[in-house]
């Protein structure tokens, strides 16, 4: 429906003014020239307002920027599963922004040397980042931080889409250093609502924690987490959540986070943060959360020791435990086996687990054997904590001097979730999951599993494996009775149920990325499509190492549609080059953003759907932010007038 003020213009330039030309296409009622301007690319939209106040007004009106966030084949990354981000709630500019960087990052990634659009800082208070999060969709961040004096770490919110500056939103205190933050938009008995799962560490021993306070040695959170430190913990994972609808409260308080008058305001509302639960050891290593939902419960899954998976319903009583034990491979018997990274792979309730068995014990040569592993999920009682020791259903095991040497830092991350423009429509009334939070694509055929890792073959590589799902058709006994016969009579025929499966066999793909930099040490800042890599200084162990630049990870292959190949979902095709290309210039100063850094560098946030990095720097009370995808023109045209610069503005 036509807004008010586009019907009144139009009437005014059509009437008193001079007139259309009979062939001109103002002639045509505005509601003809919405369905005609719904047809064409966001860039065209964007140019048809520089041609008259009329077109100007089209293109402004909500109900042409609906049709074209309902019919686009861009892959649209997620918003935060509120009530205001619906169609029918949010304004034109919101609509905008939301095509304008989906196009933005898709053209970025597809140039042969991706650019920065935007770098911009923000101050974090009185506080240091220790470690940092961006949820999908880029509009959530969560850092963990620790106050001036070094005395309270804290777990802080930040909603980065508030007008004018980031928000600090809610600071929840804890006992240490927070790190390997999950988060994710999820429902919590049908409360839309952020979730987070952490790790945190402090020394075991007591005479450690008094050295610590002494300043005789460092505070447990003052160690780098990226590699393995020689000394004696107790561990903790804790799951918590934050109600998207509060959240949204705290961030409509008009005060600075802190003062006299934001505490009252915060007072008057719910609680922002809900512990769920935690899961402690002392002196057992827990490593690799992961958050998801198995069996239509939330779940998140860590790993214990060198060869358990605690799995830990969140809506459960402290009973919902189930814990997975990995048995050895008969193949390496008595030889010592390693969890290196899991994935919970929920549509077939399966977990994916990478192992690292050490065939020569050390000091000789280390030539490790890799298990590229599947194993059945567990469900969780209600009634009892319960434990099992399984075999994988499949394995596939690689050596390393075959696929580019011992691998380090092994990640498989998920694939970004997008939105359907149709599950933009409304909220949902019951469901664990809203329906703008599925995937892109369909379940069938499924996504591949993604192995990344660092290889210290001399020149060190990117490795990258990935496992594709085959198809599996069976004959359900249940059958179907098909009329169409050559005679007109009928017969009776089963009926297809089609399947896929990771199988892990004869659908392996190893890509390998050499990076010639004789003077440093590759780090991978994970993702499934866009994955950076950043160079950092050799032998620098220090919690916040000296970062040169950061690059692209470019595989041309994801840009390809899916296909079926012998049973096998091919993505990104076989054979497909992978390059690590240094950023372009950007439009402007000329600099290259992250590509020329330079800086000691505490944690990195990246999200691929949008494009979003941010960078903690050593020392620092800012947070430098990198915007590879375009901003959308903003409304700073004078009188209404088209022509300025936001109006000619094009993604």
């Amino acid at each position: 429906m036509m807004t008010l003020l586009s019907q009144l213009f139009s009437i005014t330039h059509r009437f008193l003014g001079g007139g259309p030309r009979k062939d001109s296409l103002d002639r045509l009622p505005n509601a003809i020239l919405l369905d005609i301007f719904s047809l064409l690319d966001v860039a065209d939209v964007f140019g048809l307002r520089r041609v008259s106040k009329l077109y100007y007004q089209v293109t402004k009106d909500a109900a042409l920027w609906r049709a074209l966030l309902r019919r686009t084949d861009i892959p649209i990354p997620i918003l935060p599963p509120t009530s205001r981000n619906t169609i029918d709630c949010m304004s034109v500019s919101e609509m905008e922004r939301i095509l304008v960087r989906a196009r933005s990052i898709m053209r970025n990634w597809q140039s042969p040397h991706p650019k920065v659009f935007r770098e911009w800082n923000f101050d974090t208070a009185d506080y240091h980042i220790l470690d940092m999060t961006l949820l999908p969709g880029g509009s959530h961040l969560i850092t963990s931080a620790c106050d001036r004096g070094d005395q309270q770490c804290s777990l802080i919110v930040w909603d980065l889409d508030v007008k004018g500056a980031p928000k600090m939103v809610v600071a929840i205190p804890t006992e240490s250093k927070a790190y390997d933050i999950q988060a994710k938009y999820m429902s919590l008995n049908g409360v839309n609502s952020i979730v987070l799962v952490y790790l945190q560490r402090n020394y075991l021993f007591k005479n450690d924690l008094e050295a610590a306070d002494l300043g005789l040695i460092p505070r447990a959170s003052q160690l780098s987490t990226y590699y393995k430190i020689e000394a004696e913990f107790r561990y903790q994972c804790t799951a918590g959540y934050l109600p998207l609808e509060n959240l949204q409260r705290y961030v409509d308080i008009p005060y600075p986070y802190g003062t006299s008058q934001h505490r009252a305001e915060m007072e008057k509302l719910p609680k922002a943060y809900n512990h769920l639960t935690k899961i402690a050891t002392q002196g057992e290593v827990l490593s690799c959360p992961v958050l998801g939902v198995l069996f239509g419960d939330p779940h998140f899954l860590v790993v214990k020791g060198t060869n358990e998976i605690v799995f830990r319903r969140l809506l459960g009583s402290g009973f919902d435990t189930a814990t997975l034990t990995c048995i050895d491979s008969p193949n390496y018997a008595q030889l010592p086996h390693t969890i290196k990274t899991i994935q919970l792979v929920p549509q077939e309730y399966t977990v994916f687990v990478v192992r690292e068995v050490a065939t020569q014990p050390p000091p000789r040569s280390r030539h490790p054997v890799y298990l590229f592993e599947v194993y059945a999920a567990l469900r969780c009682s209600p009634f009892e904590r319960t434990s099992q020791q399984q075999l994988p259903l499949t394995c596939h095991t690689e050596d390393s001097r075959y696929i580019g040497g011992d691998l380090t830092h092994i990640y498989v991350p998920e694939f970004p979730p997008y939105i359907h423009p149709a599950q933009l429509t409304s909220m949902p009334k019951r469901g664990p999951y809203a329906p703008y939070l599925r995937a892109r694509f369909p379940p069938d055929p499924p996504l591949p599993i993604c192995v990344y890792a660092r290889s210290s073959r001399d020149p060190e590589h990117i490795v990258r494996i990935t496992f594709e799902a085959r198809r599996l058709v069976s004959h359900s006994p249940a059958p179907s009775r098909d009329a169409h016969t050559p005679d007109g009579g009928s017969r009776i025929t089963p009926k297809r149920q089609t399947v896929y499966l990771h199988t892990l066999k004869s659908s392996r793909c190893v890509s390998r990325c050499p990076m010639y930099q004789p003077n440093g040490v590759i780090r991978i800042i994970p993702a499934a499509t866009r994955p950076l890599v950043c160079l950092s200084s050799p032998d620098d162990r220090d919690a916040a190492p000296y970062i040169t630049e950061v690059r692209p990870f470019i595989d041309r292959g994801w840009e390809a549609e899916r296909y079926i190949l012998d049973d096998f979902v091919r993505w990104p095709p076989p054979g497909s080059r992978l390059e690590a290309p240094r950023f372009g210039a950007r439009a402007g100063n000329g600099g290259k953003g992250p590509g020329e850094l330079g800086k000691r560098v505490v944690a990195f946030a990246w999200e691929e759907s949008v494009g979003r990095l941010i960078v903690a720097e050593e020392g620092m009370h800012t947070l430098s932010v990198f915007d590879f995808a375009d901003a959308p023109p903003q409304d700073t045209e004078r009188n209404g007038v088209p022509g300025s610069s936001a109006a000619a503005a094009s993604p």
